[in-house]
């Protein structure tokens, strides 16, 4: 139990460094200050594939119904702020929205990440 506490803390830190990664990159595109246009990498290194990457699938494909879509849609935000989908952020998800046996909505990605590019905002 205590493991699996450590593996959810560890998330939370990179996606919350990686939405702070998107938020300086949303803030340049717009042309608005930020306080540091490259933010710099955690003292740790955090990545979500290096903590137990199996048990932590494992435990995602163990969700069912609304907790499982919330997942979903919490990892596919964030890693359209950290960039765009293509390469180790197309395949993280590829390998995600599969554990949960869940096809990924290409669309609705490709369409987020315009109007994510264009400076509109998230749908409701």
């Amino acid at each position: 139990m205590l493991f699996a506490g450590v593996v959810t803390v560890l998330e939370i830190g990179f996606l919350y460094w990686n939405s702070l990664r998107g938020v300086a990159q949303v803030s340049r595109l717009a042309g608005l200050p930020y306080p540091s246009a490259s933010p710099t990498p955690p003292a740790v290194q955090l990545t979500i594939h290096g903590v137990d990457w199996p048990t932590t699938l494992r435990a995602y494909a163990q969700l069912t119904g609304q907790p499982q879509q919330a997942v979903l849609a919490a990892l596919s935000q964030a890693t359209l702020l950290s960039g765009p989908l293509r390469g180790a952020r197309q395949r993280f998800l590829d390998d995600v929205f599969a554990t949960c046996q869940t096809p990924l909505p290409h669309r609705q990605l490709n369409d987020l990440q315009r109007r994510l590019n264009t400076g509109q905002d998230w749908p409701s």
